[in-house]
């Protein structure tokens, strides 16, 4: 089975509610940002695909449990790569990397916890 395959088969399982602890930490001026959040997730291939064109984003599947995300800011002028590991069914964790397009100086550094909520009403 391709690293591509088994991506899909994690990713039709992220259907549902989510925690989402987001820490943003910017080198130049030393600021801190924690940000934390519900969010529905509900997925599809197509919608995938959308948000990669949308985005002007390039997925590459490292293996079937890790995929590396580069994305394009052009309006802030960065660049940015995340690893988003799939550690089970019910925790993600990502690392990502910011850089100036000029002189590919770091930025920031981001880490992001996606951690699913279950439904306490469909377990009783």
């Amino acid at each position: 089975m391709t690293n591509k395959k088994k991506f899909f088969d994690n990713y039709k399982r992220l259907s549902g509610q989510w925690l989402v602890c987001k820490n943003i930490y910017f080198l130049d001026n030393k600021k801190y940002i924690f940000e934390q959040k519900k969010a529905y997730i509900e997925t599809s291939k197509q919608d995938l695909y959308h948000e990669n064109n949308q985005n002007n984003s390039q997925l590459n599947f490292i293996n079937n449990i890790v995929i590396k995300i580069n994305s394009t800011i052009q309006d802030k002028n960065f660049s940015y790569e995340e690893y988003l590991y799939f550690v089970n069914n019910n925790l993600l964790i990502s690392i990502g990397l910011m850089k100036y397009l000029k002189n590919l100086q770091y930025v920031g550094i981001t880490i992001r916890s996606y951690i699913k909520l279950i439904d306490t009403k469909k377990n009783i």
